[in-house]
């Protein structure tokens, strides 16, 4: 395939079987809840990770075939990450600005695919339009590495301790006081023997709120 140029133009590319879309999202979303259960913070972590590492190479392929593959694979992580920094963001914040994380989150998406379309005006090389829309994606990487464990996903796993110094750290950077260590430690464990009677997926802190 000669290097260069619109991806259409390299090779003729024609939509079929759109109706697949559909089902192919449901299986998709569906699968990965079962990645959740490892780690919110590696789930996002990991997500990000190989979606701009696997952005960059794309852009560079030599052939049609592994290019459809790894298009294949850049759209189920633009999913994966989505869906587990919503569930991490849903998890740590208070209920009264969980609508407003998830409106934000959505909102960023859909400017940066409006931005996609105007920077692809100005580079027509799709090799280079691919590699210039990901690089921004380097700067996430810090944060990445700062970011604490849900501390809900902490408490259903049966490490309390580590949810209380995840609530300290947070106390800390807001400036505020925790109620005493006795009362966080019962509230701590109403939490996991609540969420042992119903689901370990549920995104309610509940009386950590």
């Amino acid at each position: 395939m000669p290097k260069g140029g619109n991806l259409v133009k390299e090779v003729r590319i024609e939509p079929d079987r759109p109706s697949c879309a559909g089902p192919y999202c449901k299986v998709l979303h569906c699968s990965m809840g079962e990645l959740w259960r490892y780690s919110r913070k590696r789930t996002v972590m990991f997500g990000y990770v190989a979606f701009i590492v696997l952005g960059l190479v794309t852009a560079w392929l030599p052939l049609l075939s592994l290019i459809l593959v790894a298009r294949f694979c850049l759209g189920a992580l633009d999913a994966f990450c989505c869906y587990s920094s919503l569930i991490l963001l849903m998890e740590v914040l208070e209920p009264k600005r969980r609508t407003l994380a998830a409106f934000g989150i959505y909102t960023v998406w859909g400017v940066s695919v409006m931005l996609y379309g105007g920077l692809g005006y100005f580079i027509r090389d799709w090799r280079i339009l691919q590699t210039a829309a990901t690089l921004p994606g380097l700067l996430i990487l810090p944060a990445l590495w700062v970011i604490d464990e849900s501390p809900l996903w902490l408490i259903v796993n049966g490490r309390p301790q580590e949810a209380l110094q995840v609530f300290g750290k947070v106390a800390r950077w807001h400036g505020v006081d925790l109620p005493p260590e006795a009362e966080m430690k019962k509230l701590v464990e109403e939490q996991a023997a609540e969420a042992q009677n119903t689901t370990p997926k549920r995104s309610s802190m509940g009386s950590l709120s």
